[in-house]
């Protein structure tokens, strides 16, 4: 961090500042490994769990003309999981020893196949008899006080909902799945950092997760739920339904997991601090390790899956940024495009910068809930209300 410094700002809550002038090309931050992450279920077998590496981009892999990769868990190397594959055996080993994936992680991912496997069953025997899903209570009202309390009495009723009522409810969509595996990979994490802390794994436990960003890190993030959920009010029925379907493989796979770590997924806590935080703070896993929405990657360029990088998100944004991000493996390295002078923020882009101002605002101000007021923006508004006065002043003839 001796390039950088966390400072408040005015406008996008804290920020980072460089601390003295910087190159261009110069790494400022690794994220050595996400908090959170999923791969997307089709690409499980293409993409290795430890190192991210696609098969479509690996050159022996290709040359071997290999659409998947055939290494699989093994209990002896210590390497647990359901749904995992591997690019070579070494990988497959470290994956033991990375702390969040787990012979528990591996019930809870076992229990999640297995009740939406028996969700969709039961849909097939009953046809079109599934029972609707029940209109949320509206999380629209403009009083600030009164969201949050309409909010919070929601996910009260959710905690105390029987099991059943998922069960005879429709199947979770595919994007629910994997919000419910990638929520689970965080309630995981946290639930080894407690047992860290509490001295409950050995620290010559080879097994030990070597935790670098922290559950606390992930509550200094910018809360945005009310304000999702007054943009987007049906969400909050998706999410309540996530935890509930969540709620329900835990206690089936209660036998082999932990009590301890069962009652993460009871209450709707943790659960409710990561999808207040996920929506802006969590980047794409691409193919070929390219930079989320670089200007130089191929359109056609795939998305693996999705990961929270706690550091990374205190970046700010910016449409004319001075800072990437590149994929390394499992990492995600920040560095600078351009000089950067003492003092100046460090900024990323959130979205694709190709578009007008007018565009872009509209696409943060949705997604991010920002009216975007970098240099940029400014620049090309002005540009364009220098325009429209022109023409008033001279019309056409």
């Amino acid at each position: 961090m001796d390039e950088y410094e966390q400072k408040a700002t005015p406008y996008g809550g804290r920020g980072l500042f460089a601390t003295k002038g910087l190159s261009a090309g110069t790494v400022i931050l690794t994220c050595n490994e996400p908090y959170a992450w999923v791969i997307y279920k089709k690409f499980r077998k293409e993409v290795c769990a430890e190192c991210f590496l696609y098969v479509r981009d690996d050159i022996v892999a290709q040359k071997a003309r290999r659409l998947a990769w055939k290494i699989r868990p093994s209990n002896s190397s210590g390497a647990f999981g359901e749904g995992v594959w591997f690019c070579s055996e070494k990988c497959r080993d470290d994956w033991g020893t990375i702390g969040c994936y787990s012979s528990e992680a591996a019930a809870i991912q076992r229990a999640i196949d297995r009740l939406h496997a028996s969700m969709l069953g039961k849909q097939g025997k009953r046809g079109q008899a599934n029972e609707a899903i029940p209109n949320p209570t509206p999380v629209t009202n403009n009083d600030e006080d009164d969201l949050d309390r309409t909010i919070y009495a929601r996910w009260k009723t959710a905690e105390s909902s029987l099991m059943k009522d998922i069960l005879r409810s429709q199947p979770l969509s595919e994007a629910e799945l994997e919000t419910a595996r990638f929520l689970s990979s965080a309630v995981i994490r946290c639930w080894r950092e407690e047992l860290d802390t509490l001295g409950e794994i050995a620290q010559n436990d080879s097994q030990a997760p070597k935790f670098l960003s922290k559950w606390k890190n992930l509550l200094t993030l910018q809360n945005n739920e009310a304000a999702h959920l007054r943009a987007h009010p049906d969400t909050l029925d998706t999410w309540i339904r996530v935890y509930t379907f969540l709620r329900c493989a835990a206690q089936a796979a209660s036998s082999a997991i932990p009590s301890t770590l069962a009652s993460y997924f009871e209450g709707s806590e943790r659960i409710r601090d990561v999808l207040a935080r996920d929506h802006g703070n969590v980047f794409g896993i691409w193919e070929e390790g390219e930079a989320m929405l670089d200007h130089n990657r191929d359109d056609e360029s795939e998305m693996l899956g999705f990961a929270m990088y706690i550091d990374g998100s205190y970046f700010n944004h910016s449409c004319d940024p001075n800072v990437r991000k590149t994929r390394r493996g499992r990492a995600m390295e920040f560095w600078t495009t351009r000089e950067v002078v003492a003092g100046e923020e460090l900024n990323i882009n959130y979205i694709d910068t190709k578009a007008d101002w007018k565009s872009r605002r509209k696409e943060l101000l949705s997604g991010w809930y920002f009216d975007c007021q970098c240099r940029r923006c400014l620049d090309e508004q002005a540009s364009d209300i220098t325009t429209e006065n022109g023409r008033e002043g001279f019309p056409p003839r």
